[in-house]
């Protein structure tokens, strides 16, 4: 699956688009947070146990693949 944020200016111009592509299951939890200016770090909890299993950061028009 991808998770895909995109950031547009006020024009409807595509400035910067980060991809990830990650397995996703029914037990998974992602949190992420948005700002254009940092990194988009997903951090995911496969199992809900409230734990961080793994990480994964993304910079401007970066994709990242698992």
């Amino acid at each position: 699956m991808s998770y895909t944020i995109r950031y547009f200016d006020r024009n409807d111009k595509l400035l910067d688009e980060r991809t990830f592509e990650i397995s996703v299951t029914k037990d998974m939890v992602i949190k992420t947070g948005i700002n254009k200016d940092k990194d988009t770090v997903l951090q995911i909890d496969k199992n809900k146990d409230g734990e961080v299993d793994e990480k994964f950061s993304a910079s401007k028009n970066e994709n990242i693949k698992k």
